[in-house]
């Protein structure tokens, strides 16, 4: 049990205060940019996002991967102050593969057996040196992480719409995003990694910016994202190669030359994918094709065994066929569900507010604004996102079987999602989208 002192609650304002003024003197320096007018209120957003978040976790449920984490990262803070050559060998080690001598602190951070826990709690040791190992600066700290990251995701979503609102409103105030995206998880983590890599991802293809650190940001991200959860970047790649796929289509003027290349294009996009995919579930281990049905099995048992607001497919047959089938009730449970008669507690009952509202928008959209969704396919940026949607969106719906951990592992998309159904149902969309400009994206 994690216990909350005054020293806690003293540090924690002065944290905030301090990040503030800095955030303040940034936000002023950019005073020509009209989109840091969401500036503060974004980070604001996220500073007591993190702050429920880490609350709701020590008073209400009792312990979970928040507290683990803390406590993890907290043993590698006594190590730090004891004997630093020490932490530094537990820093460079594996999970497993901790050295003989220092086996006893290996011992005492049982949450960390698994490679991404371990590398989790390795990088929450920095953030909690920093926050001179408080619970709540340490969550701070990572809600200000978060939002950096969140903030690069505005920016490229702020660039396609003419009312800006509508990109401040998907980025920062998806409920699921602000409330499981701001605290101590890997979650928050990958959103945090993910955004970047997205927004870097936006300005060395779509805007063509060839700029190296931008190439090497993105490599840097994407090799965290990897060891947070791989299989995050694992579906990732396949998107953004179709994306790429289309922006370079786009490119070709002749339909002649267009109709030649395209098969060229297609077999080594997917020669390219699936063995950048296999490399990565290789590299990884815990994804390992191979082994996948049984990973499947085992997240289904191992929810269901937690308890709680769990959920069911129905009978899975664990064949190509049988998976495919089961497509549509997964992204239905993964964007629409739990419905509101299937909350069981009220972090579940929030979710179910909020499937409703993207149903309600979903359906406005298909019946209200039908010619928005051509434009949808008409940028090669949103063709990126919309793959990428579905394919998470059908992996944590299909292995989840828990309301919980279905709403941690579903916010890398939530904010995309949220996004394209406000900007295409009520946004007059940035010129169709046919002049796309550095409207706001270009700036840092």
């Amino acid at each position: 049990m994690v216990e909350l002192g005054i020293i806690d609650w003293v540090l924690w304002l002065a944290y905030v205060c301090l990040a503030s003024l800095l955030l303040i003197l940034y936000r002023n320096s950019k005073i020509d940019d009209p989109s840091y007018r969401f500036f503060l209120p974004g980070f604001a957003i996220k500073t007591l996002g993190g702050l429920v978040f880490g609350l709701v976790y020590i008073y209400y449920y009792p312990g979970g991967d928040t507290t683990e984490y803390y406590k993890n990262a907290s043993i590698l803070f006594e190590v730090q102050t004891e004997n630093f050559t020490d932490y530094l060998r537990l820093m460079s080690s594996e999970a497993g593969q901790i050295p003989g001598d220092l086996k006893d602190y290996g011992s005492r951070m049982g949450y960390s057996s698994g490679q991404e826990e371990w590398f989790m709690v390795r990088v929450l040791s920095i953030v909690n040196f920093i926050g001179f190992n408080s619970f709540l600066v340490t969550t701070f700290l990572i809600s200000l992480i978060s939002f950096l990251g969140v903030w690069k995701l505005f920016k490229v979503f702020s660039g396609f719409v003419q009312k800006t609102h509508w990109a401040f409103i998907a980025a920062f105030l998806t409920p699921s995003v602000v409330f499981w995206g701001s605290g101590i998880l890997k979650d928050t983590m990958v959103m945090f990694t993910l955004s970047i890599m997205i927004w870097a991802c936006y300005r060395l293809f779509y805007l063509k910016e060839r700029k190296i650190t931008l190439f090497i940001l993105f490599l840097i991200m994407g090799y965290a994202a990897f060891r947070f959860k791989s299989y995050v970047l694992i579906l990732f790649l396949p998107a953004m190669l179709i994306g790429l796929y289309v922006q370079f289509r786009k490119s070709i003027k002749s339909r002649i030359v267009k109709l030649l290349v395209t098969p060229i294009l297609l077999t080594g996009i997917t020669i390219g994918g699936y063995q950048g995919v296999l490399f990565l579930t290789t590299s990884s281990g815990k994804y390992d094709l191979n082994g996948i049905e049984g990973k499947v099995k085992g997240f289904h048992s191992w929810h269901v065994y937690q308890g709680g607001s769990v959920y069911t497919l129905g009978e899975i047959e664990y064949t190509a066929t049988g998976v495919m089938k089961k497509i549509p009730a997964a992204l239905n449970v993964t964007f629409f569900r739990p419905y509101l008669w299937e909350a069981s507690n009220i972090v579940v009952f929030f979710g179910a507010i909020e499937s409703l509202i993207f149903l309600l928008l979903v359906l406005r959209l298909l019946f209200l604004r039908t010619y928005n969704l051509k434009l949808l396919f008409t940028h090669p940026f949103f063709v990126m996102l919309f793959v990428y949607i579905l394919l998470l969106g059908f992996a944590v719906g299909f292995t989840s079987f828990n309301f919980g951990a279905l709403a941690r592992y579903k916010i890398p998309v939530m904010s995309m999602f949220s996004f394209i159904l406000l900007a295409f149902n009520f946004d007059p969309l940035y010129q169709r989208f046919k002049d796309i400009s550095h409207k706001t994206v270009s700036s840092l």
